[in-house]
């Protein structure tokens, strides 16, 4: 399974079905498939609270993915966030990731934003 998930042979949407089909498994009781979303939630959610214990203010952003898209991968992650740091914000994004790496360029190098910077391009 390691080459298969790890090599050229999956597209991303190869990987988004099976994760439906995982989902579908956990929602009809599989212990298993529960297992597998749990743990992708409590995964996600050490990489997050890493990063928030380094921000003055706890504030992360999710967009698309399993995050938004699935239920008990969700809550999972929330619940060991929120654990760690009660006064996190989850905030749910409309703009994808790389929009606000940009502004983040932006500020860096010292590029005054205006109003076409916080234009909503997400349904362009």
């Amino acid at each position: 399974m390691i080459p298969i998930f790890n090599g050229n042979y999956l597209t991303r949407g190869d990987i988004a079905q099976f994760a439906r089909s995982v989902d579908a498994c956990a929602k009809e009781g599989d212990a298993t498939a529960i297992a597998i979303l749990e743990s992708a939630g409590h995964s996600l959610a050490q990489y997050a609270v890493r990063l928030l214990c380094s921000l003055p203010q706890p504030q992360i952003g999710i967009y698309g993915g399993v995050l938004l898209h699935n239920q008990k991968v969700y809550s999972t992650f929330e619940n060991d966030v929120l654990t760690v740091i009660p006064n996190a914000q989850i905030l749910h994004l409309t703009n994808p990731p790389e929009y606000g790496a940009v502004l983040f360029a932006a500020d860096g190098l010292g590029i005054e934003r205006d109003a076409w910077t916080w234009k909503d391009y997400s349904k362009s």
